[in-house]
């Protein structure tokens, strides 16, 4: 399970929701979206950066990731010391490691979702 969040975050932090700036169309968007200017450092950013439910969307994915990762790794851990009972002792913690990124995954989904879609709501 974890492994499989882990892959969902990974896609979700390199389809990043509002896109990219790449040119000059995209920095008419920008600039409507952030009532920012546009330079050409800022290329290859996220079109959304000034969004607070951006953020909370990257933080959130980022917990996700982090946490199921870290799970499937002392899973994996415990499994290749062949001692059942270090299994068993590290299994809540995993469990809940897991517990924490379906939440955190699944509120990056509702803030990517809300920063796409705020002025449609």
């Amino acid at each position: 399970m974890s492994t499989l969040i882990a892959t969902f975050t990974f896609t979700a932090a390199f389809t990043i929701p509002g896109g990219f700036k790449s040119d000059s169309t995209d920095a008419v968007k920008a600039m409507l979206i952030c009532k920012t200017a546009f330079d050409n450092t800022d290329a290859g950013m996220t079109m959304l950066t000034c969004k607070t439910a951006f953020k909370a969307f990257v933080i959130a994915d980022t917990i996700a990731m982090t946490s199921s990762m870290t799970s499937a790794v002392i899973v994996f851990w415990s499994m290749s010391r062949r001692d059942t009972e270090s299994l068993m002792d590290i299994l809540p913690f995993a469990i809940g490691l897991t517990w924490i990124s379906l939440i955190a995954m699944t509120v990056a989904f509702v803030t990517g979702l809300f920063v796409v879609l705020q002025k449609t709501l």
